[in-house]
């Protein structure tokens, strides 16, 4: 949600704001450009929605395809017992009409089609339309599987830019890490938030290196995209993860202890400077008249 609430108000900006009318020619200059521009933009943006356990699926599931070194089997055009079996004339019921006949109520249009359908393997590089006609995203050539690994590298870049604060230095994730938690601890407080992110700080942390950031990281390693650079993402994950388990619950503890008396600083202040004000407030049934003063 929050990420498509970021694109609508981007995309508004950009494309009705006068002021980024030459930027707007330039990276989109024609309805075709445009439409191709978008398309990236989204998909680039909606893949770090982490919280989305489909999304994530589909992105592990693209980066096994695109660099899995097991080859894919393809279907053969050899006229092998399976596919003349699969190429048969189909065995209709007295009275039925030809798939071909009926292609409005089903995804058989042909012999030929119903061969596809049945040896394809549906997914990644392929999806069918409800009409029955295969798409090919990626097709089964070299240069299908360029773009395949292109679109899986720039997803996993997104995707390790999100959080690069934890591939850094150890001081660069804890002060990112101290800020996260002060946002989320404030919007739980304010309504804004069901979850208290007190309870299980520390845990949370080992739990998010250990099933995203470490395999975000050892993709990165692997396509070797950064060159030499590659590694030294795994290296930060794994060393962050090592110092966060040795001393991440005390600095979890005096974090939690920190910003709980910030916190009520923050209120004391805030009431005093309304007791302060309401004094010289006309009153009305004995209450204050500023909307935002937090004794009423």
């Amino acid at each position: 949600m929050a990420e498509q609430n970021s694109l609508q108000i981007a995309f508004s900006h950009l494309c009705n704001n006068e002021q980024f009318a030459l930027l707007k020619q330039a990276i989109m200059p024609n309805t075709e450009i445009r439409k191709k521009f978008r398309k990236a933009v989204i998909n680039i943006v909606l893949i770090t929605d982490i919280s989305n356990p489909e999304r994530l699926q589909i992105n592990k599931s693209k980066w096994k395809e695109a660099f899995d070194p097991t080859p894919l089997p393809l279907a053969s055009d050899d006229p092998s017992p399976d596919n003349r079996q699969l190429e048969a004339p189909i065995q209709l019921p007295p009275g039925a009409k030809h798939p071909v006949e009926r292609r409005r109520h089903t995804m058989y249009t042909s012999a030929t089609s119903r061969r596809q359908i049945l040896t394809a393997r549906l997914g990644i590089r392929q999806s069918l339309q409800l009409n029955g006609r295969m798409i090919d995203a990626y097709a089964p050539t070299s240069e299908g599987q360029r773009l395949l690994r292109k679109d899986a590298v720039t997803e996993l870049m997104m995707n390790i830019a999100d959080v690069a604060h934890t591939m850094q230095s150890f001081n660069v994730f804890l002060k990112w890490n101290r800020r996260l938690y002060e946002e989320l601890f404030q919007a739980f407080h304010a309504g804004r938030n069901s979850w208290d992110p007190t309870v299980g700080w520390y845990q949370n942390q080992i739990n998010f290196f250990d099933f995203y950031l470490i395999p975000l990281a050892e993709r990165m390693d692997q396509c070797g995209v950064l060159g030499s650079q590659s590694s030294l993402v795994l290296y930060f994950a794994l060393e962050n993860k090592r110092k966060w388990m040795y001393d991440g619950q005390r600095i979890t503890d005096a974090m939690v202890e920190e910003v709980g008396k910030a916190m009520l600083r923050t209120t004391s202040i805030t009431a005093a400077s309304c007791d302060e004000t309401t004094s010289s407030h006309e009153e009305d049934d004995g209450r204050c008249i500023d909307d935002n003063c937090p004794a009423d």
